[in-house]
């Protein structure tokens, strides 16, 4: 039997991807990822950043993956864990 901290852990997750969740496109298939702040100490040194943590287990982050959220392309430059989950730093793409 799961430890009662992991079932609500898991039971949160699911609420979590459900209300805030959105679908993104890595490398040309869907999953469902959830916007993510960065922490102050974590922060970039100058402008602001775009992450986002991915709440499907089958996903397996590399740096360099092609992310496409809310109609705009962007690249994995970083991969930290969230909860045991993958926590994507995003640089967007500008086509040149």
């Amino acid at each position: 039997m799961a430890d009662l901290f992991d079932t609500l852990s898991e039971r949160m997750d699911v609420l979590t991807a459900d209300r805030f969740g959105v679908t993104v496109s890595i490398n040309g298939t869907d999953y469902i990822a959830v916007e993510s702040d960065f922490f102050a100490e974590f922060g970039p040194v100058e402008g602001s950043g775009k992450s986002l943590v991915v709440f499907n287990r089958d996903y397996a982050p590399r740096r360099g993956d092609s992310v496409v959220y809310r109609d705009r392309r962007y690249t994995v430059t970083k991969i930290r864990r969230f909860n045991g989950k993958p926590q994507l730093t995003l640089e967007e793409c500008n086509g040149s």
